[in-house]
């Protein structure tokens, strides 16, 4: 299952989707998440939809405007923001991932060169 499909999945299932998300621009930039790393990103990006709503109607109830928040009962459309507010942090994950794998391989490359020199 290619990246795009995932998230087309994931957004049919995971509820509203704003249609200013670009899907095929996030499958380009998630080139080595796994289907779990995606799915992480649509359930962050999710929260942050949620969060903001709830920021929005905290501000409507205490007469400071605010609205937008999708106030019609389900759950809120994750907007392009929500997305790149995901993409950060688990982007930072992902990239955290990568080092330790990288670091590992170094130290079982430099494990088999001192065995090797024995």
């Amino acid at each position: 299952m290619e990246r795009r499909e995932i998230l087309e999945a994931l957004a049919r299932g995971g509820g509203a989707m704003d249609p200013g998300v670009d899907l095929d621009d996030v499958a380009q930039r998630t080139e080595g998440f796994s289907g779990a790393d995606i799915r992480a990103l649509v359930a962050d990006a999710a929260l942050s939809a949620i969060h903001r709503a709830i920021e929005d109607s905290e501000q409507t109830v205490n007469g400071k405007g605010g609205g937008g928040g999708g106030g019609g009962g389900g759950a809120p459309a994750v907007t392009r923001s929500d997305m790149a507010k995901a993409m950060s942090e688990v982007g930072r994950y992902k990239l955290k991932q990568i080092e330790t794998r990288v670091e590992t391989a170094w130290c079982q490359l430099l494990k088999l060169i001192y065995d090797y020199s024995l």
